[in-house]
């Protein structure tokens, strides 16, 4: 340790010096006999107040023992940890966390609040993409954060359809999808609609009799969905309608039968009219002289679809035949010379 001491000796500056263990002082002395008495009572005056100075340093100040200083803080540490990075969204991650020489600990980001110094908790991943937590632990004069990034992943959509779900059996059906945020699809359900499908596409179907079901499963990182679709095949309306006699002379009848399968309803128009059963036999004496139509109309179980059938009757005069073969006749005898028949 170096001290160094400014006194004055009268006028004029003196340096005392205490260094490591040594005392040692000079001054600058006047020549005057007079002005030396007054020198040297300054001088002792002087190195009294330097003594007292000095002992009031102590054996520590001499030795060059440092006097102790205050402690310096400790930096609160604060480590976060999840069980995973990914996951689907709508899924939980765990995080751990621990804080040391901390006295307090608040979450931000994906979640909030005050958390205990340690600890666990569930997090939900709310929406695709990357969401940060941060976890901040301080103590009275510092704080410090650590942070993780989840990334939410979105879960796949599939759009599985049919262009109809009711058809008449061997009329044609086309079966399309799409998905997103898919990895592969698979097809069950039907003998002909099964195996890895393209993430989209679309088919064609034969509709057979009955309810057949299609079913498409689409996974992804963020999880997997599925659909099904059924289609109903109906047995094709039949109707068969005939008649018993197609020419018939004035006066006379005859009789209209008919059949129809797979119909929910027929119809009588032309000739005859209004609703009828989907079997029956019907007695008809039309009264004009020419043809007459008859047609019999039946819906298909589907809606929108129907089958006709006609028939035609030819209704004579029963003395046109006659009449003719007495002209024929006559034509006969004049050809021959013979004159008309009286």
């Amino acid at each position: 340790m170096h001290l160094t001491v400014n006194a004055e000796v009268g006028h004029h500056p003196a340096i005392y010096t205490r260094q490591t263990g040594r005392r040692s002082w000079g001054a600058v002395m006047p020549t005057q006999p007079a002005r030396a008495a007054r020198a040297l009572k300054h001088q002792r005056a002087g190195l009294l107040g330097l003594l007292v100075l000095l002992a009031g340093c102590g054996d520590d100040a001499g030795s060059g023992v440092a006097a102790p200083r205050p402690p310096v803080p400790v930096a609160p540490t604060v480590e976060l940890t999840a069980s995973r990075e990914e996951a689907a969204v709508g899924e939980q991650v765990l995080l751990s966390w621990r804080g040391d020489h901390a006295e307090e600990c608040f979450a931000s980001g994906g979640w909030e609040g005050r958390k205990p110094l340690s600890g666990r908790e569930s997090v939900l991943l709310t929406a695709a993409g990357e969401q940060v937590f941060t976890l901040t632990c301080a103590s009275t004069q510092l704080q410090t954060s650590d942070s993780v990034t989840l990334r939410g992943l979105p879960a796949p959509s599939l759009d599985f359809k049919l262009t109809a779900t009711r058809l008449l059996v061997g009329e044609l059906v086309t079966l399309q999808w799409v998905s997103t945020d898919a990895e592969e699809c698979l097809a069950s359900g039907d003998a002909e609609w099964s195996g890895t499908r393209a993430l989209s596409g679309r088919t064609s179907l034969a509709a057979a009799l009955g309810v057949r079901e299609f079913r498409l499963q689409c996974r992804g990182p963020g999880g997997q969905v599925a659909r099904a679709v059924t289609l109903e095949g109906l047995p094709a309306p039949t109707l068969t309608l005939e008649i018993t006699a197609s020419q018939i002379e004035q006066g006379q009848s005859t009789q209209l039968i008919w059949s129809a399968r797979s119909v929910s309803g027929c119809v009588a128009s032309d000739g005859w009219s209004g609703p009828r059963a989907a079997n029956g036999q019907e007695h008809l004496r039309p009264s004009a002289l020419g043809a007459h139509r008859y047609t019999l109309s039946c819906d298909a179980l589907l809606p929108g679809r129907a089958i006709e059938q006609s028939v035609d009757v030819a209704v004579t005069d029963p003395l046109a035949q006659a009449k003719a073969l007495f002209e024929q006749r006559q034509q006969q005898r004049q050809a021959a010379g013979l004159g008309d028949e009286s």
